[in-house]
């Protein structure tokens, strides 16, 4: 399982079996000559992937319990690894009591803290890369893992799943939600089967179902890490269905909350949700027709750490088409791709109230018509710079930057095909692309984030591939 992974970092992050028994024994000489220290420090390595959370090991930090050992206690750094430290008392000069208390403590140690040493098991691998986690779609719907290196360079892994139902979303849908990571699992929508499936990722990315629960009307899953719950939407008729689950402890989904939101077309309807990256807020944007009119609306949604869901309000933009919304990092910008077939976004409030539609900047040039996705950078400032898809020719990809009320344009750069979703990875170091087809391209980026240099490309293969997720993984030679 995944949840048990350590993050072993370089050779001297962590002390050896021999060091972790020396500490434990009370041997101090031979724990300074062998490097044992009460306090194992704070720690960054660069090459982590930053969306690791590290569970806290014994094993890995030296510390022990018993007589020979005076309180720990526990800090957290800025990686999330738990720091243990642990004040040696003097050995007593009893020595009927120092080796009773010795053995407990030896005992102890090969017990817990040097779990695989003596089983013969090796250690876990460090997770020094990233896995892609694609969604193939097709029914049955299949899953396949693509390493994503820091370079830029994109290996297909021989990792595939096939799930228990299908998913065939239409091609002009744009389902880049069908497919999300949470945690230590990604969870994957079923829209022709009304299910949503949980896979357990593997340190090389190998993947394996753990459960599939029935959900009506799905069409899309998002994550809030944090809190460990998955979102999911889909359409009913004109109504948006949202539900809320939280993560139990083997990554199966356990139902928390369910509400329906209403729009004010029942016909021709698109919906698409994106999470606030920093308040406990989602938004389901859609558009619905009726006789002889339509419109684009945003449902903003509250909802709490145990995942209740409150309706808070629903903001008409005036629209008649709809291909996806995307928030900022920052969360100073929201992001309505295709609005009416131009580029346009709202500038949001601390609050995450979406403005009304007169507030809306729209972009009505040709260059950024057509536009079906949008990945943005998470920058110092509040100006982010951004990449926007486009189905223009066979695929293009066009570099800008939000600028309060305009765009600054830089580059074009061509896709890997004419309908492709994006991700950022390596800290906005590297651009990936994934058109519907299953062909991929890489480029790694600037400092900026302006110049893009095509690093690598990959045909996985597939029916309708529109979705995938990063997750942290392992290389292995």
């Amino acid at each position: 399982m995944r949840n048990l992974r350590v993050w072993l970092g370089s050779s001297s992050d962590a002390p050896s079996t021999a060091v972790v028994t020396a500490c434990a024994l009370g041997l101090l000489a031979f724990a300074a000559a062998a490097g044992c220290s009460g306090d194992s420090g704070e720690s960054s390595d660069s090459s982590m992937p930053t969306s690791v959370t590290i569970q806290p090991s014994t094993a890995s930090d030296g510390t022990t319990e018993g007589p020979t050992t005076g309180p720990t206690t526990n800090s957290t750094n800025n990686n999330n690894t738990t720091t243990t430290t642990t004040t040696t008392t003097p050995m007593t000069s009893d020595p009927g009591s120092t080796s009773e208390a010795t053995s407990a403590t030896t005992a102890e140690v090969t017990a817990t803290e040097t779990e695989g040493a003596t089983t013969g098991e090796p250690p876990p691998p460090e997770l020094d890369t990233y896995c892609l986690v694609v969604h193939q779609g097709g029914d049955p719907a299949t899953l396949a893992s693509v390493r994503v290196d820091e370079d830029g360079t994109l290996t297909e892994l021989a990792q595939t799943v096939e799930l228990g139902g299908g998913h065939s979303p239409e091609a002009t849908d744009y389902r880049r939600r069908g497919l999300v990571s949470c945690g230590d699992y990604v969870y994957a929508a079923m829209l022709d089967d009304d299910k949503v499936a949980a896979i357990d990722v593997g340190y090389y990315g190998e993947l394996t179902v753990i459960s599939e629960i029935s959900v009506p009307n799905i069409e899309g899953v998002m994550c809030n890490q944090e809190d460990e719950l998955v979102f999911t939407f889909g359409r009913n008729a004109g109504s948006a269905a949202l539900r809320s689950f939280g993560i139990n402890e083997d990554g199966s989904l356990d139902p928390s909350d369910n509400v329906d939101l209403d729009y004010s077309y029942t016909g021709n309807m698109q919906l698409y949700g994106a999470l606030h990256p920093s308040q406990r807020i989602l938004y389901l944007a859609g558009k619905t027709e009726g006789p002889g009119d339509s419109d684009v609306e945003i449902h903003k949604v509250n909802y709490s750490n145990s995942g209740g869901l409150v309706p808070d309000n629903v903001t008409s933009l005036l629209g008649n088409l709809l291909f996806g919304i995307e928030l900022a990092p920052s969360g100073d910008e929201l992001a309505v791709i295709a609005w009416n077939g131009v580029f346009a976004w709202h500038n949001l409030p601390v609050n995450g109230q979406v403005p009304a539609a007169a507030n809306l900047v729209i972009i009505n040039d040709t260059e950024w018509q057509a536009g079906n996705d949008i990945a943005i950078r998470t920058d110092p400032s509040s100006d982010e710079h951004f990449y926007y898809a486009r189905t223009s020719g066979t695929g293009e990809i066009r570099v800008g930057e939000f600028l309060g009320d305009q765009v600054m344009y830089y580059a074009t750069e061509p896709g890997p095909g004419k309908r492709q979703h994006l991700h950022l990875a390596w800290e906005d170091t590297v651009l990936l692309s994934i058109a519907q087809t299953g062909d991929m391209q890489s480029w790694t980026l600037d400092a900026e984030g302006v110049e893009l240099t095509p690093v690598s490309s990959l045909d996985i293969g597939g029916t309708t591939v529109q979705a995938s997720d990063l997750v942290p993984c392992a290389a292995q030679e």
